[in-house]
């Protein structure tokens, strides 16, 4: 069925995108069951949080741990078109934005595990860090918050282990004292694999971060709405994703992005298949070169050997021929 008229305001960061409750009543009875682009669908997320500023305005205010009043305005920096994903499998789609004309914010959303995802926010940070134009003085520094919303855990420093929390907050700081050396520079990631679990103190702790971490988890429109059902900016953006979720140029665009990651997955497993064959090659090859010194070894000790009964025999051949000449002496 086709939608109802849709009554929108789009760039209010105080009003939901999807404001006609016929749409809503529409959108909920129509979009159900299995998810098939879910919240973890960078292009989903990101064009669905730049169409409704009244959700991400949420989002922010949990993931920045700011009351809801402070945040007064919200700058998409790099706003994208579904048209640009399909003709650009490799763009980028974090969100890039600017938080009441002076914080700098990038959101990542990765389902696939990153090795280095450390030192790449480190890297992206460090990158919009770099803002003063020429001329302007360091007070002039925006400060810069880097958001990864993953789909795995990250590695403890210095540790074989993964972090247990859900949601960490990176900031530089002295060693020694902890003071804080900049609030301008803070990476946070939020990592839905430990969900699960997350203990008491962490929920309590970030409560409607942990609501908003099961949204991005979530598998089907009903689980979607029941997490959202008494938060306004939650269900802004279940109105909003499902109503972008039937539109074919925004189903084109997520199908390009669920291709490249299968691409990207096809590549890397046949790297790791490459590397598994260097590398059983490479064992072969030590192996061969252990045996060939092993070999090498032994004919040395061999050789030795024979060097040594070489000498015995000469020193032999040696008192045998003078008992030859003491027998001669003797019998002449």
């Amino acid at each position: 069925a086709s939608p109802a008229k849709e009554v929108i305001m789009a760039q209010n960061i105080d009003t939901p995108y999807i404001t006609d409750p016929a749409l809503r009543k529409q959108l909920e009875e129509s979009v159900t069951g299995k998810m098939r682009y879910t919240l973890m669908n960078d292009f989903l997320a990101k064009y669905g949080l730049q169409k409704d500023l009244f959700a991400l305005k949420g989002l922010l205010a949990a993931l920045l741990e700011l009351p809801l009043d402070s945040i007064t305005d919200i700058q998409i920096m790099n706003p994208t078109e579904p048209s640009g994903v399909i003709r650009d499998k490799d763009c980028i789609l974090d969100i890039k934005l600017e938080l009441n004309h002076g914080k700098l914010v990038n959101i990542e959303i990765q389902s696939n595990f990153q090795e280095f995802w450390a030192n790449r926010s480190v890297t992206y940070m460090s990158k919009m860090f770099d803002n003063l134009r020429e001329g302007d003085n360091y007070d002039r520094v925006k400060a810069c918050v880097h958001i990864g919303i993953l789909d795995f855990a990250l590695y403890e420093q210095g540790s074989a282990d993964r972090t247990k929390e859900f949601y960490s907050d990176y900031r530089i700081l002295n060693t020694k004292t902890h003071h804080g050396f900049t609030d301008n520079f803070v990476i946070k990631a939020l990592m839905l694999g430990n969900m699960e679990n997350a203990s008491r103190e962490q929920k309590e702790d970030y409560g409607s971060v942990y609501y908003w971490a099961k949204l991005f988890k979530a598998k089907t429109w009903e689980e979607l709405r029941m997490i959202a059902k008494n938060n306004e900016r939650m269900e802004s953006l279940v109105n909003t994703a499902s109503r972008l979720s039937v539109d074919r140029s925004v189903q084109e665009a997520c199908e390009s992005r669920i291709m490249h990651r299968l691409d990207i997955n096809t590549l890397e497993h046949r790297i790791q298949e490459r590397d598994l064959t260097i590398d059983t090659y490479l064992h072969r090859l030590q192996k061969k070169e252990e045996m060939i010194e092993s070999l090498e070894q032994d004919m040395q000790k061999k050789d030795e050997i024979i060097e040594s009964q070489t000498s015995m025999l000469a020193k032999k051949e040696d008192e045998l021929q003078k008992l030859r000449q003491k027998l001669a002496q003797y019998e002449g």
